[in-house]
C-alpha cells in the first residue's frame, strides 16, 4: 500500500517541513507545574485557542525533567510539541510526562488532533499515554518507558488510535532513522482501532532503547479496526523492529480488508543487529478473522509461533518473508497449535483453506546457483506459486517462485534453476499461495546438495549481444547429452567433448544485461554460473577501451546504461546520475536510500534521484551547489569528482595528503589538488594525457565507470 497524500495542510507542514513553523505562533514550557502561567497545561490550552498553527517549546531549567498532571491533558489541536527545545536536549527526550498522579482511567494526552508530539517520555498513564485524533502524529519519544529508555513505566495502552475516528491518517514513528518510536512496557504499545489510513513506521516495540534487550509490552501492536493500518512499509526503511513481547508482536483482526492493509518489512522477533534474539516473542504475528491481508517482506524470527491464523482468516497472503528459528513458521490452525499436515486434492477448509504446502525432493547448489524440484498435491486444475527460502548459518534467504499447475488429480510437479546464494548444507523451505492469496505452511526442510554438474569458468565470458559467439566451458560431469542455457534462453551448437569440457553459441540475449550460464543433463542434474555471461551494450563492443569496467560495473549491480541497449559512454555524466553511481559503489547493489525529503529547491520529492541526492548530501559527501539547491543537471567536472570519489571511500571526514605538484594544469596549492593527487596515488587516474589532469573537462559515463571499479575495487 502506498503512503496516500496528506490531506491536512498542517500535518503535511509538521510532519515534513520547518520552514512553515517559523510563522507559527510558539508558547513556551516554563515549570513542571500542573496548571498556570509557564505550565505544559496552559501551553496546549493557549495554542489550541489562538486559531493558528503553533508550536509548544520548552525552557524548564536544562535536562531532564518531569511533568506530573493531575487530569488528563487538554487536546492538542494544530500544535507541534517540541521536545528537543529542552536545554540540554542532544538527540533522545528530556522531558517526562509522569501519569502516576491521575485518576484510575485517566490518559495523559487525550486527543493529537493535527498535530505532532515530538521527542517527549510519556509513562505511567493509567489508561493511554497518548490518544490520537485525526492527523495526529508522534515521534523521537518513549512511551512506557523511564527517560533512559531502559527501564519500563507502564501505561496500560502506549499509543491509542480510536475507533471512533473515521479517517485516522495517524502516524507513529516515520520512515527516517532518527524519527522512530520507543514504545515498550505497556500493556498494549499500539491500539488501532479506527478505519482508514494509520501508519506504524520505525518503532522499536518491546525492547529497550538499545534494540538490544527485552523491555516487553503484553502485546506489541493491536489492530480491531477497519482497513487501511500499514505497519512498515515500502522499504526497510520504514520497518518497525517489534520483538520481545509477552505475548504477541502483532494481533490482527480486520473483517473484509480488502487488501487495504499491509505489514510490510518489519523485523518481527529479532535483535536490533538481526541476527540474534532478545527474548522469545509469544507470536510474531496474530491474524484472528482477516481477509486479505498481505504480510510481505518480513524478518520472523525467534518466537514461540512465527505466524498464526486462527478462526475463518482468509486470503492472507503471506509472501518473501523469512521465517525462520521459531517454534513454528506459519501455523494455519493456531487455535490449536501445531502442524496441520496435507490432505488429498487438498479438500478441507480453514485458515487461508489449510492449503497444502509443497513437497521439495531436491536441491543442488553449484556456484551461485541452486535448481529445486518437488511437487504438490492441491486443488485440480489450479494455478500455484511455490515461493522457495534457504536458510544457513547466517540467517535465510528467499530464493525465487516457480508457477505450479495441478492436473485433474491435484498433482503438480515443479523443477527450476535459481541465481541464490545457497551452499551445500544449507536448509530450503517452501510455502505455496493460490490464485487467491491463501498461502500455506512451510514445508518440511530438505539440505541442499553439492550438484554433480560443475561449471568452473567459460571462455570468454562476453560477447555481442546478437549472439553467435563460441564460448567453451570447462567443469565437471558434463554428459553427452547435456544443454547449455544462457537465463533462459537455449544456447546452440552445443557440442560436448568430454565431461569436463563444452563448446557451444551463445545466443541473442538483451543488450547489457548478465545471465547465468547452466548446464542440464538428460538425468536433470544441473550446475552453472550465476554471473556466467555478459552481453554487450550495443554501444561499447569488444575492443572498446571502457568495456572491461563497464563490465564490471554492470556485473556488480552499479548501473544499467542509459536505456535502448546503450551504456552512452560518451555522455556527460550528470551530478544526479553520480549519485547513484556512488552510493551502490558504497552500499551494494540491493542497497536502497532512504525517502526523500525535500532537501534541495530544484529536486522535486518525490523524482527519481531525489532520494540518491539527499543521501549523498546526508552522508556528507555533497553539500549542493549553492542557494539550497543541487543542481542535478549539471555536469560533474573532473575536478570536483576527485573529493566526490575519496569522501566515498574514505568518509566524509577524510583529508588527502598536501598535493606536490603532480600536473601541469593543477597549480598546487589550489581547491581540489590535493583531491586530485591522491586520485593518482591510489592509481585511480593518471591524467588525460601530457602531464595534464583537464579539471575543468566534464567527465563522462565511460570515464565514470573506470574511475568507480579502480576507487572501489569493483572486481
Amino acid at each position: 500500500m502506498a503512503l496516500p497524500p496528506v490531506r491536512n495542510l498542517f500535518l503535511g507542514a509538521l510532519m515534513g517541513a520547518s520552514a512553515r513553523l517559523a510563522m507559527a505562533g510558539t508558547y513556551t514550557v516554563t515549570t513542571t507545574d500542573d496548571a498556570g502561567p509557564g505550565s505544559l497545561r496552559q501551553a496546549i490550552l493557549d495554542a489550541g485557542a489562538s486559531g493558528e498553527v503553533s508550536t509548544i517549546a520548552f525552557a524548564i531549567a536544562t535536562g531532564h525533567q518531569r511533568i506530573r498532571p493531575l487530569s488528563n491533558l487538554p487536546k492538542l489541536i494544530s500544535t507541534l510539541l517540541d521536545g528537543r527545545t529542552q536545554p540540554g536536549y542532544a538527540g533522545t527526550p528530556l522531558i517526562e510526562v509522569d501519569g502516576s498522579l491521575l485518576a484510575a482511567g485517566g490518559t495523559c494526552f487525550d486527543g493529537v488532533q493535527q498535530s505532532v508530539i515530538d521527542s517527549l517520555v510519556v509513562n505511567s498513564c493509567p489508561n493511554a499515554g497518548v490518544r490520537m485524533g485525526v492527523g495526529g502524529g508522534i515521534r523521537r519519544s518513549y512511551i512506557g518507558t523511564d527517560v533512559t529508555g531502559t527501564i519500563a513505566r507502564p501505561n496500560s495502552t502506549g499509543v491509542d488510535v480510536p475507533g471512533f475516528l473515521p479517517e485516522p491518517f495517524v502516524v507513529v514513528g516515520g520512515y527516517r532513522p532518527d524519527e522512530g518510536n520507543l514504545i515498550s512496557g505497556n500493556s498494549t504499545g499500539v491500539s488501532i482501532a479506527a478505519g482508514g489510513p494509520t501508519f506504524v513506521m520505525g518503532n522499536r516495540i518491546g525492547t529497550d532503547v538499545s534494540g538490544m534487550a527485552a523491555l516487553p509490552n503484553v502485546t506489541g501492536i493491536d489492530v480491531s479496526g477497519r482497513p487501511g493500518v500499514q505497519i512498515g512499509g515500502p522499504t526497510f526503511w520504514y520497518g518497525n523492529l517489534i520483538s520481545g513481547n509477552t505475548a504477541r508482536g502483532i494481533v490482527v483482526s480486520i473483517t473484509d480488508d480488502g487488501g487495504a492493509s499491509v505489514i510490510r518489512n518489519n523485523m518481527i522477533g529479532p535483535d536490533a543487529a538481526g541476527g540474534g534474539s532478545v527474548a522469545t516473542q509469544g507470536t510474531g504475528i496474530t491474524l484472528y478473522s482477516t481477509t486479505a491481508l498481505e504480510l510481505r517482506e518480513n524478518v520472523i524470527a525467534h518466537n514461540a509461533f512465527g505466524i498464526g491464523l486462527q478462526y475463518v482468516s482468509v486470503r492472507d497472503r503471506i509472501t518473501r518473508n523469512l521465517v525462520y528459528s521459531n517454534g513454528l513458521g506459519i501455523d494455519l490452525d493456531n487455535q490449536a497449535p501445531g502442524r496441520t499436515f496435507n490432505d488429498p486434492m487438498d479438500g478441507d477448509n480453514g485458515a487461508d483453506l489449510l492449503q497444502n504446502f509443497p513437497i521439495l525432493a531436491s536441491a543442488l547448489a553449484s556456484n551461485g546457483m541452486v535448481t529445486v524440484a518437488g511437487s504438490l498435491n492441491s486443488e485440480p486444475n489450479a494455478t500455484y506459486d511455490v515461493e522457495i527460502f534457504s536458510e544457513s548459518a547466517g540467517g535465510q534467504i528467499f530464493v525465487g517462485t516457480v508457477p505450479v499447475s495441478t492436473d485433474s488429480s491435484g498433482d503438480g510437479a515443479f523443477s527450476k534453476t535459481f541465481v541464490a546464494a545457497v551452499a551445500a548444507g544449507d536448509v530450503l523451505t517452501a510455502t505455496a499461495t493460490d490464485v487467491f492469496g491463501d498461502t500455506s505452511e512451510l514445508s518440511d526442510p530438505i539440505p541442499a546438495s553439492d550438484s554433480a554438474v560443475q561449471v568452473a569458468s567459460l571462455s570468454p565470458s562476453s560477447g555481442p549481444a546478437a549472439g553467435g559467439t563460441a564460448v567453451t566451458l570447462t567443469g565437471a560431469g558434463f554428459q553427452a547429452d547435456a544443454a547449455v542455457a544462457f537465463g533462459d534462453t537455449a544456447a546452440a551448437g552445443v557440442t560436448v567433448t568430454g565431461p569436463a569440457e563444452i563448446v557451444a553459441t551463445s545466443p541473442a540475449l538483451e543488450p547489457g544485461t548478465v545471465s547465468p550460464v547452466a548446464v542440464t543433463n538428460g538425468d536433470l542434474t544441473t550446475g552453472g554460473i550465476a554471473d556466467g555471461w555478459f552481453a554487450d551494450f550495443l554501444d561499447v563492443p569488444q575492443g572498446d577501451p571502457f568495456h572491461a569496467s563497464i563490465e564490471a560495473l554492470v556485473r556488480s549491480g552499479i548501473t544499467a546504461g542509459c536505456g535502448a541497449g546503450n551504456f552512452c559512454p560518451t555522455a556527460t555524466v550528470t551530478r544526479a546520475q553520480t549519485s547513484v553511481f556512488l552510493l551502490r559503489a558504497e552500499h551494494g547493489k540491493d542497497w536502497v536510500p532512504p525517502p526523500c525529503r525535500g532537501l534541495f529547491a530544484d529536486v522535486p520529492c518525490p523524482s527519481d534521484f531525489a532520494a540518491w541526492i539527499e543521501r549523498l548530501a546526508d552522508e556528507g559527501i555533497v553539500a549542493g551547489c549553492g542557494g539550497g539547491n543541487f543542481c542535478p543537471d549539471s555536469p560533474v567536472r573532473r575536478d570536483q569528482m576527485a573529493p566526490m570519489l575519496l569522501k566515498t571511500e574514505h568518509g566524509p571526514a577524510y583529508v588527502p595528503p598536501a598535493c606536490a605538484g603532480v600536473f601541469s594544469d593543477v597549480p598546487c596549492p589550489s581547491q581540489f589538488a590535493d583531491w586530485i593527487e591522491q586520485l593518482v596515488a591510489e592509481a585511480i587516474t593518471v591524467g588525460c594525457g601530457g602531464g595534464a589532469y583537464c579539471p575543468n573537462s566534464p567527465n563522462n559515463r565511460g570515464q565514470m565507470a573506470v574511475f568507480i571499479e579502480k576507487t572501489f575495487l569493483i572486481p
